[in-house]
């Protein structure tokens, strides 16, 4: 042998490999340098000079590990190259030879795994032109590449049979046998191991599982026209469901806070997504911290970390979620386009290079939900080898940008969709008019898109919702588990006439409408109780923590805001109906009425601060401020009162919900004693923030002459 032409050989092979992913990574960095400049440009114009460095620094550390895994693929590339040139060649070939086969191969086998990834992965071909895109993705499938594939695979054999023709054909086959042999090696260094098995324990357990922004009116139990969920339907249908359940505040964060501590935000502490993170954990017990009292092993996962995120002093034994910093929001918004990474490299390995991306819904262009699916199979597998265990699981596939590849892409009937919309939510129902629609609204053709792409992100988290069911039932787990399943908040979806200025699904900026926050709350237990019952009181999801420590007999003495509703699933009647208490986040003018109170802060990057050069949060010295600028309101049955703050004072409103769900005709004018009763409800919670005003004695007058209103008979209830 002569082993120097051999080294020589490999050394041109993966050289050339190398070569040919540097030329791809570069290429995909070209298409990405306008998101990159986007990002960049957005950086320095809108968020404190403190922080620019910082921020711009985690999109070039992001580049470099991305680079990295490129250059792995390269790697394994020659090697491929390698055999190739060593079954389509009999002797030695000349440079030029070799360099013209190595480009023929390269471009061949590139151009099949692009046109995979086009259909696949639509989302990141924006490049091409919305037109462009749109055609190709909707008109390939995969049987079209595969049997391309297929044929080039079979042309090329025939080639080299006949090449070897007069030759010992048994080197050819020894040269063959070096394909399988490169697949396995490929398919052990960058498959994705199926998840562990979960087996029974002692127990009881119980799950959390809260599901983002799902809206109930969506599933089709409910009277929605499509199947979004049947896996979630199912699991409710053996549940008792709560139909009249709300959030507190339509952001995860402190939505989840508000569960874990059954407080109003005002008496956890926790106001909006990111506080400071010396002021994160609340200063009152949460049911992590409880049940680990108890002797439970304690679980949370979630996958989008960028606005909420758990410590372990939130009581935690295990936490899987994003890697917690600031390259989610330096890259996340404007998400680079590297293909050949997103398609190859999501997997163990990948994820070792780079950590932000691991089971990272933030990054939605690539996000794989069934690799998610799998990492929740696996903690439950772990988390079932302790006695007993609560597992708190957070899906945040319906969140925007509601980016959607396939196969959920081409669900309810999206193909063929020429609107600006089509793989993602539009961020402005008037603005993102499809050109090709006829005989109907085009802006009405947008926001049904929206609803479809909403729709398909049921369809995600209703995969993951029956994988866990299954490995549930199947390791018997189901036996001694109970699932609390609801959504932290709901969202909002275009409705006609809205009273504020839509910008696309959106939750947590104003206090009109339901859609954001009537939620879904059901409760499956063990051995099947209550299993198919609806109950249509009014509950919060501040009632969930009271319900679990009177259900698992927690040692809780501190008082909560929330009541368990163990009560209601045996008619017991309460003498004080629950009370529904809604604050707003941090909003934005386009949803303010005019003359509205405002944040000092020019933008709203200009609230955040960085922590230990990582962690981005909301500045303490704004916390105030945030709080002062809130729409709140409280509701009773079919009566809402809305309260907004002005720069000179503030604004009341009353609505109907009964028969007027968007909250467009303010009637607090004709029904001022209906508006007193429920101001007084709402005043303690005004006063805690510091707030006062002249309509709290003119309240006190209007309800010191009539009686309380029976909130919930004058609705139907």
């Amino acid at each position: 042998m002569n082993w120097k032409s051999y080294i020589e050989g490999w050394k041109r092979s993966i050289c050339s490999g190398l070569l040919w992913l540097l030329i791809v990574f570069v290429i995909d960095c070209l298409n990405s340098i306008a998101l990159l400049e986007s990002s960049t440009k957005h950086i320095k114009s809108k968020t404190d000079p403190e922080i620019k460095e910082i921020l711009i620094d985690a999109v070039v550390m992001y580049t470099f590990q991305i680079f990295v895994g490129y250059m792995i693929i390269g790697f394994l590339a020659g090697i491929l190259v390698h055999i190739f040139t060593k079954l389509w060649f009999t002797t030695e070939p000349t440079r030029t030879q070799w360099w013209l086969s190595w480009f023929g191969f390269g471009i061949t086998v590139s151009g099949i795994c692009y046109f995979r990834n086009l259909i696949s992965a639509p989302c990141l071909h924006g490049w091409l032109g919305h037109d462009m895109r749109q055609k190709l993705s909707d008109g390939l499938d995969f049987w079209m590449v595969d049997s391309v594939a297929v044929a080039v695979v079979i042309t090329l054999m025939a080639f080299i049979w006949r090449r070897w023709t007069g030759h010992d054909r048994t080197t050819l086959f020894k040269r063959l046998a070096l394909i399988p042999m490169w697949i396995l090696c490929v398919f052990a260094l960058l498959r994705n191991p199926s998840p562990n098995i979960p087996e029974k324990n002692a127990g009881p357990n119980v799950i959390l599982l809260g599901i983002d922004a799902l809206r109930p009116d969506h599933l089709q139990k409910n009277g929605y026209h499509r199947e979004t969920a049947p896996n979630l339907e199912k699991l409710l249908g053996e549940s008792v469901v709560f139909s009249d359940a709300y959030a507190t505040l339509a952001r995860t964060y402190p939505s989840w806070v508000s569960i874990l501590t059954g407080k109003w935000p005002h008496n956890n502490g926790i106001r909006d997504n990111l506080p400071h993170p010396e002021l994160l954990v609340p200063k009152v017990p949460t049911l992590a911290q409880k049940m680990q009292e108890a002797g439970y092993h304690t679980t949370f996962l979630t996958d989008d970390s960028r606005f909420s995120y758990m410590v372990p002093e939130m009581g935690f034994d295990e936490i899987v979620q994003p890697k917690v910093g600031i390259i989610n929001f330096a890259i996340s918004v404007t998400e680079p386009r590297f293909r050949v990474y997103h398609g190859l490299l999501h997997n163990p390995l990948g994820f070792s290079i780079s950590p932000a991306l691991r089971h990272n819904q933030a990054f939605g262009r690539s996000y794989r939900p069934e690799l998610f699916s799998d990492e929740v199979i696996n903690s439950l597998a772990l988390a079932s080898q302790q006695e007993k265990f609560m597992l708190a699981l957070h899906s945040c596939v319906l969140h925007a940008p509601g980016d959607r590849n396939y196969p959920y892409s081409r669900m309810f009937e999206q193909r063929g969709y020429q609107g600006k919309n089509r793989f993602r939510y539009s961020k402005s129902g008037s603005t993102m008019l499809p050109a090709n629609v006829e005989g109907s609204n085009p802006k009405d053709a947008v926001n049904e898109q929206d609803l479809k792409i909403y729709d398909s992100g049921m369809k995600m988290a209703d995969e993951l919702v029956g994988k866990l069911v299954e490995h549930l039932q199947q390791s018997g787990l189901w036996e001694n588990t109970l699932i609390v399943t609801f959504s932290d908040h709901g969202e909002e979806l275009w409705a006609k006439d809205l009273p504020y200025e839509y910008h696309g699904p959106n939750h947590g900026f104003h206090p009109y409408g339901d859609g954001q926050h009537h939620v879904m709350l059901g409760f499956r237990f063990p051995g099947g109780k209550h299993a198919g019952e609806e109950v249509s009181d009014t509950v919060r999801l501040i009632d969930i923590a009271p319900t679990l420590a009177e259900f698992f007999r927690l040692d809780w003495e501190e008082e909560m805001d929330g009541e368990s509703v163990l009560g209601l699933l045996i008619g017991e009647q309460e003498e004080q109906k629950r009370l529904v208490y809604v604050e707003t986040g941090v909003t934005e003018k386009k949803y303010w009425n005019k003359g509205h109170l405002r944040y000092p802060f020019r933008s709203l990057s200009r609230r955040y601060g960085i922590y230990n050069a990582e962690i981005i949060h909301v500045k303490k010295e704004f916390m105030d401020s945030i709080i002062q600028v809130k729409d709140r309101f409280v509701q009773m049955g079919k009566w809402k009162l809305v309260w907004r703050p002005l720069k000179e004072g503030f604004t009341v409103e009353l609505f109907d919900r009964s028969v007027d769900p968007l909250n467009l005709n303010n009637i607090y004018a004709q029904h001022r004693e209906v508006a007193a009763h429920l101001g007084l409800k709402l005043q303690p919670f005004l006063e805690h923030d510091g707030v006062e005003s002249l309509y709290f004695k003119r309240w006190e007058r209007l309800a010191g002459k009539s009686e309380e209103p029976d909130w919930f008979q004058q609705s139907g209830k």
